[in-house]
């Protein structure tokens, strides 16, 4: 008899929020895993270089079950929203009180699940 070799299991699901400096998850981009509080997004630590995302951030792409709330002032501060689904143009974000302009907006944020 011919022994079966067992099925490699599938690739990983990836969980990620990644931000675009750009519509349409184009630009300048970085991820991050759900668990990351991020209180400045002036001071990024990205590659071991701290980066100024503050303000810059015009698409969020959301992988896996991941998801993301963000705020219009540093440490959580300010107006806030939660995106359960990717958004390729933040100048448009639908919400339950109508259309609102999120591009370049964004001073913290926190990924979750």
């Amino acid at each position: 008899a011919t022994a079966q070799l067992p099925t490699p299991p599938g690739p990983r699901p990836v969980h990620n929020v990644c931000f675009y400096t750009l519509p349409n998850f184009q630009g300048q981009s970085f991820c991050a895993a759900p668990g990351i509080n991020t209180p400045d997004a002036s001071r990024i630590v990205l590659s071991g270089w701290i980066q100024n995302w503050e303000n810059r951030i015009q698409s969020i792409q959301l992988l896996g079950n991941a998801k993301v709330t963000v705020w219009n002032g540093r440490n959580y501060t300010g107006t806030m929203l939660t995106l359960t689904q990717s958004q390729p143009n933040l100048h448009q974000v639908y919400t339950t009180h109508g259309y609102y302009n999120w591009a370049n907006q964004i001073s913290s944020y926190s990924t979750h699940w």
